[in-house]
């Protein structure tokens, strides 16, 4: 259930749909496709089609919540992921002991992305306004 008051799912189910788009976000999209709006404009469909399979959704009004519910929702999951990828990055001093300590959960060649994303001198101005 998801109330029209707040944008959060509620009752037994919620971490299940929670959990569900972090899984479908993590295992769709790379970061190189760039930014949040650029990802739901070239995933956005097949994202919405994963859940709505696995998940029993309202039609009419309802279904257009849910998928505003789900498209938000992997927007802070993935704001989350990157802002923990830069704080990883951060930890080390060189390229080479960045790239020798690659989370599990991020392709290699999107953490060689990453690593010069977050090493870029315009995102080291602003990394607290970009994550």
């Amino acid at each position: 259930m998801i109330p029209d008051d707040i944008d959060r799912a509620l009752g037994s189910g919620a971490t299940d749909i929670v959990n569900y788009c972090g899984l479908i976000m993590r295992s769709t999209i790379s970061f190189q496709d760039g930014n949040w709006q650029k990802i739901v404009l070239k995933h956005g469909e097949v994202i919405w089609l994963k859940v709505k399979d696995k998940f029993e959704v309202c039609s009419g009004l309802r279904e257009h919540r849910f998928q505003a519910f789900v498209i938000s929702t992997m927007q802070r999951l993935f704001r989350a992921w990157k802002a923990r990828l830069s704080i990883l990055y951060s930890k080390y001093s060189t390229n080479e002991e960045r790239l020798s300590h690659r989370p599990e959960d991020v392709e290699l060649e999107d953490w060689e992305y990453l690593i010069q994303y977050f090493g870029s001198p315009e995102v080291k101005r602003n990394i607290g306004h970009t994550i």
